[in-house]
């Protein structure tokens, strides 16, 4: 139970201070690593950068990828106003022939004749 008492914007700080110092030290063992290789360490810490922002960013989009993909599996079909209908059959017809303009896009309130 560590950390209940604890204000709910320090412990996101703290959240975020893990996150950033996991980041540089992924940088610092990138560019050590790729300085063996290069023989040259600003090159080997510009491109460690590049690659270790480059897979965070992979990493991100992956998951809202993937969240998005559980998301629309849970539902099972159950959108009554999308293009299927859902359990529900078809949603309401967007146009409704009774009203000629629901939202008012043809109002030119007198500027066009």
């Amino acid at each position: 139970m560590r950390g209940n008492n604890v204000p709910k914007s320090t412990r996101s700080k703290k959240i975020l201070a893990v996150a950033k110092c996991a980041a540089l030290g992924s940088v610092a063992v990138t560019a050590a690593l790729l300085n063996l290789v290069l023989h040259d360490w600003v090159a080997s810490l510009h491109l460690a950068f590049v690659i270790v922002f480059w897979l965070i960013t992979l990493g991100l989009g992956a998951h809202a990828l993937t969240v998005a993909i559980a998301t629309r599996g849970r539902r099972n079909g159950e959108d009554p106003d999308g293009p299927g209908g859902g359990r529900g059959g078809p949603g309401p017809d967007p146009v409704d022939p009774l009203v000629p303009d629901p939202l008012g896009h043809q109002d030119d309130f007198g500027l066009a004749a």
